[in-house]
């Protein structure tokens, strides 16, 4: 008997954790056991010939609402053409099992919520006869033309007993590790969940402490931990950052979702000492509308989570994404803009602006009625509109969020950003809400763009709007992409003598090149890039200096680059140049 676990990720570099889980939960019948990924952008044909090659006799899916259309495609194909047994699992079978099963008769099995053990007795069931169907809690199947649900499996009261899901497979390091140290969470958030299954459960330190060692040996890029909130108990929060930081080689980021207003003064010390880009946190404001907050449960501390973010901001060594949710209770069009304000002068490195979805089994979805949700009869079961906030304005929303994906979350604009919306603008929203219909009534919607495009089409706007001061303009969009080039780009308005001169100078080194003493010019110039500007931008982007006509020229360091993925940058006036030549 050949057994398939499998699923259909978002993204290649992404890796499924709940497969491990049930794989190295099911090892004793890991002879009969093979786990393959595929994406969703992947050709349909691809997978479905891949799968009819391994001959498999079970077929078991993590599904999802990325994949689960391309899921029930698939093994209704599969179905057609082989006698093959199809079990899934994931949070998007796991709510309303029994219609979904009448629905969809290609679907033997959904195993409902924590799928380890339920797994492993399905396993021995099918594999050894051991036990009897009717007897395995936590799953939906079909028996004698009868759906049957049998209770709902009681969670594993100590997430010791469940194996280290990378145990028999070594991480890839092309790819995101996910991990978990705890399940559940003790916030009651209407449209996740997480909030469902009471109580939170966790791995024991010394467990904890194993693993993470384990990731940090083999140099792994990336693990993203998917507890749903880190910090919820700061005291072990602590103890876990601190290893990490103990432990550190140098090559491993640390991806982890915190609550904002949880950290304590102990924590945000320690972390200010931490190797730039150990750590990376998303943070969940979701809504700065106090009603609207309230309503979903959420009860953040604002205050305090912006005092908190705007320290970490300052540490300059966390990159930080703020997350903010479009479509919940009683947030207008008007109240999201304060809300996407607040968050945005918090200078989050990501501002992620997502749209609700009234996922099954959330509270949400069972209160649409009362808050008139209009959303997507399929997944990903996304607003359309409610009774606070119109199609239009969501739209509207959903072309913003495209210019603040493009502008601010690629990076590479933010000092011209910044300028643009400080001198034209009452707020970031307005500056956003107003690019954005340009961008659309001129069809660029339309097409893909590269990055050098889009600093072209910025100008474009910036012409088009008839702003002032179009020069000082122009010598922002050439600072930007001179601090994101890939290349050591040379300015012509210099000559190479000069150039060489201040390279070669000792002061110069030590003061901005520390990291380069011992290198000669020739070297230097690789990874070296210069530019003349008219005006003092560098001093006015990074010390908020008042920008004066007068010529400087800014150095980039290629090879140092901030969270932002800027190169680092120096400059000197004439003056200061003449002295360094001299």
């Amino acid at each position: 008997m050949k057994i398939l676990l499998t699923t259909l990720n978002a993204k290649y570099i992404q890796t499924n954790l709940a497969l491990r889980y049930l794989y190295e939960s099911a090892y004793e019948y890991q002879e009969y056991m093979e786990l393959k990924e595929f994406t969703i952008n992947q050709e349909e044909s691809y997978i479905y010939n891949e799968i009819i090659r391994g001959n498999y006799d079970i077929i078991c899916i993590s599904s999802y609402i990325w994949n689960i259309s391309k899921v029930k495609a698939l093994v209704a194909d599969i179905k057609k053409v082989k006698d093959v047994i199809v079990i899934l699992g994931g949070p998007e079978v796991s709510y309303d099992s029994e219609a979904l099963i009448r629905e969809y008769p290609y679907i033997d099995y959904i195993i409902r919520g924590e799928g380890e053990k339920t797994f492993y007795e399905i396993i021995s069931l099918l594999i050894s006869k051991k036990g009897q169907m009717d007897q395995i809690n936590g799953i939906t199947y079909r028996s004698k033309n009868q759906v049957v649900s049998t209770p709902d499996r009681a969670s594993c009261r100590s997430l010791d007993d469940i194996p280290f899901p990378y145990r028999h497979f070594s991480p890839e390091k092309d790819r995101i590790i996910y991990y978990e140290t705890s399940r559940g969470c003790r916030f009651n958030c209407s449209y996740c969940l997480s909030s469902i299954n009471k109580g939170v459960r966790t791995l024991s330190l010394e467990r904890v402490k194993e693993e993470l060692s384990y990731f940090i040996n083999r140099e792994i890029p990336q693990v993203k931990f998917v507890d749903r909130t880190f910090n919820l108990n700061p005291k072990r929060c602590l103890k876990i950052i601190k290893y990490i930081q103990e432990i550190d080689k140098g090559k491993t980021n640390f991806h982890l979702e915190i609550n904002g207003d949880l950290l304590d003064e102990e924590i945000l010390e320690v972390l200010s000492t931490a190797r730039k880009g150990l750590f990376q946190f998303e943070i969940g404001v979701q809504s700065t509308w106090e009603r609207t907050i309230e309503a979903v449960g959420r009860k953040t501390d604002f205050k305090k989570l912006k005092k908190n973010v705007q320290k970490i901001y300052r540490y300059q060594n966390i990159h930080f994404h703020l997350d903010l949710i479009a479509g919940l209770p009683f947030e207008s069009f008007d109240t999201f803009k304060k809300s996407f304000n607040d968050v945005y002068e918090l200078n989050p490195h990501m501002l992620q602006l997502g749209f609700l979805k009234l996922l099954k089994g959330s509270r949400v979805r069972n209160e649409a009625l009362e808050h008139l949700y209009c959303y997507q009869d399929k997944e990903p079961y996304e607003i359309l509109s409610n009774k606070y906030i119109s199609a239009i304005e969501l739209v509207k929303l959903k072309m913003l969020e495209d210019i603040l994906e493009k502008y601010y979350n690629r990076s590479g604009f933010q000092s011209t950003l910044k300028f643009v919306i400080k001198t034209n603008y009452e707020n970031p929203f307005s500056f956003y809400d107003d690019f954005s219909e340009y961008w659309y009534q001129n069809g660029y919607h339309h097409m893909a763009h590269s990055k050098d495009a889009l600093y072209d089409i910025l100008l474009d706007f910036y012409i088009h709007r008839d702003f002032l001061d179009l020069a000082l303009f122009k010598e922002f969009i050439m600072y930007d992409r001179m601090l994101n080039s890939s290349a050591a780009s040379k300015s012509e308005g210099i000559d190479k003598e000069t150039i060489h001169d201040i390279l070669h100078n000792e002061i110069f080194r030590n003061t901005f090149l520390t990291r380069h003493q011992h290198l000669k010019v020739k070297e230097l110039k690789k990874f070296i890039g210069y530019q003349l500007f008219e005006f003092n931008i560098h001093g006015n982007a990074k010390k908020n200096q008042k920008i004066v006509n007068e010529k400087n020229l800014c150095f980039f360091d290629y090879s140092n680059k901030d969270l932002w993925g800027q190169a680092f940058a120096c400059s000197l006036t004439m003056a200061e140049i003449e002295e360094v030549k001299g």
